[in-house]
This record gives C-alpha cells, sequence and structure tokens, in this order.
C-alpha cells in the first residue's frame, strides 16, 4: 500500500502525490472501502482510488532509475512499428500507451519519431494518428522522468537529446 506523500503513476493521470489513505470524503464513495487521495502533479484537482482498483499503479521512478533509462536511450533496440493502416496503428499505439510502463512508452515515441523522421524525408508530414499518440506518451514519459529528475517536463527533452548526442536521436 502506498504512504501520503509518495509519488505514482496512476493509470491515465499521470504522476500523482498520495495525500490520503481513508475513506474518500465523496457521497457516491463506498464507506467501507480505502481510497487513496490523489493530486495530480502537473494538473489540479483530486482523484479518489480505491486502494483495491485494478488500475495500473506505481512508484515513480526513483532519480537512479529515471537517469539510468535515459543514459540507456542510445543502446535501446530501434526496431519500429509497422502498420498496414492507421487503424491498426492507433489500436497498437492504445495498447502499448495504457501500460503505462516508461519502457513502453519509450518504445513508442521512438516508434513514432522514427516513423515520421522517414515520412519527412520523403516531403509527407507526421499522421494526426501518430501526433496524437507522440504527444501523450511524451507527457506521460516526460512528467514522470521530470518528477524524478526534479526537474520541469519541457527539460527533459533537452536531457534524452544530451544522452543520445544528437538532436534527431530517439526522442
Amino acid at each position: 500500500m502506498y504512504q501520503v506523500g509518495d509519488l505514482i503513476i496512476y493509470g491515465g493521470e499521470g504522476v500523482c502525490r498520495v495525500a490520503a489513505v481513508g475513506p474518500a470524503p465523496i457521497a457516491a464513495a463506498d464507506p467501507g472501502r480505502l481510497y487513496y487521495t490523489l493530486t495530480p502533479v502537473y494538473r489540479k484537482g483530486v482523484v479518489y482510488a480505491p486502494t483495491d482498483v485494478d488500475v495500473p499503479m506505481r512508484p515513480a521512478l526513483s532519480r537512479e532509475e529515471a537517469l539510468s533509462l535515459i543514459r540507456s536511450i542510445p543502446t535501446m533496440d530501434q526496431n519500429t512499428l509497422e502498420f498496414a493502416d492507421a487503424k491498426q496503428a492507433a489500436l497498437e499505439y492504445k495498447a502499448l500507451l495504457q501500460t503505462y510502463d516508461h519502457g513502453n512508452l519509450l518504445r513508442l515515441i521512438r516508434a513514432i519519431y522514427a516513423k515520421n523522421e522517414r515520412a519527412i524525408a520523403q516531403g509527407k508530414s507526421y499522421s494526426h494518428v501518430d501526433e496524437k499518440f507522440l504527444k501523450r506518451a511524451r507527457e506521460l514519459l516526460h512528467g514522470e522522468l521530470a518528477v524524478s529528475l526534479g526537474v520541469e517536463p519541457d527539460e527533459v527533452e533537452r536531457m534524452i537529446r544530451e544522452a543520445v548526442g544528437a538532436d534527431s536521436a530517439a526522442n
């Protein structure tokens, strides 16, 4: 069970801080159930999540884990994701995104980035599907890395580019 003050990744909310553990102070809550009161780090609001819910929830990366992940980017497998059409791509992208796993988010970002670099080289532009999923994957990954490293999310891209060593790298 998470404790007050813990930083966790809670499904699509991204990084949240555990503000309380106990009954939820809302009428719709089951009074016999324990809830995490979560405050999202990068947006306003409060989330009441049952402690026994089956939503992807895990501790945020430690500083050391975040640095290790960034340092490992240049040596990561560069296999791209190929799909027959935009509908298949969207389904696969969504499946990777909804794991909320930093490795899968990074894999998704790298695959979309590489695909779109090839498209740009051929005079084409990013597809709407690619843009949508790239933006969301970056928000989630950069948010987690930022909180783990004590920086703002917009600094994460620069850190990744420095680790990779080139502006056309995997981010």
